[in-house]
């Protein structure tokens, strides 16, 4: 195996190739998972949403930097995918229809994360408390927002989190519930075929 810079990540390992999506709800767990799943396979990670966040500093316009979001994660997919990379992709830009398109045409692996059963409050106490679960350290960024707009927020993903769930069923995309995030992640960890310690 040979490590790539490829600029969209670092430390793209290239060889037999993989890509796994971890897409899903704002606030679910991706960015640690990811992280975790990324060093127990010995992949290398690439956050898509940094492509939004650096779109955003240049146009200043949330709509326009979202959709061009999709777009860029759509485009780096299938460029990582014709490279023959080794990658965990995290970030909530690809929706499980196209997720399922990629699987069935290119062999991506998706899995989505959500937390349909959460109470917004619940959720939202538990996304401020943990910054020590962060690769970064750092808290998730709802947690810097007032209360009332946080939890609109968080309302709208639960939703979101409800409407995916449904439909990764009815696409056989696996999905797994980070309600309670230790038992999300020791579920994802026995999918990869991983014990619970490795994606700790």
């Amino acid at each position: 195996m040979q490590m790539g810079q490829d600029g969209a990540g670092r430390g793209v390992v290239t060889g037999a190739p993989r890509l796994i999506l971890l897409s899903g709800a704002r606030g679910a767990g991706k960015t640690v998972a990811a992280a975790r799943l990324g060093a127990a396979l010995s992949m290398g990670v690439i956050r898509l949403d940094r492509y939004f966040v650096r779109y955003k500093t240049v146009t200043r316009c949330e709509d326009t930097s979202r959709e061009a979001a999709r777009l860029i994660a759509r485009q780096l997919i299938t460029d990582l995918i014709d490279a023959r990379s080794r990658a965990v992709l995290e970030g909530g830009w690809i929706l499980p229809k196209l997720a399922a398109e990629l699987r069935d045409t290119h062999g991506l692996e998706p899995v989505f994360l959500g937390f349909p059963g959460a109470w917004p409050k619940k959720r939202l106490k538990a996304i401020r408390d943990g910054a020590h679960l962060s690769p970064t350290g750092r808290s998730h960024n709802l947690a810097w927002l007032d209360e009332d707009e946080a939890l609109e927020i968080v309302g709208r993903q639960i939703g979101l989190s409800r409407w995916q769930q449904t439909m990764c069923r009815d696409l056989d995309i696996p999905y797994f519930d980070m309600t309670d995030f230790s038992a999300g992640s020791a579920a994802m960890a026995a999918h990869f075929g991983l014990d619970d310690d490795d994606a700790a």
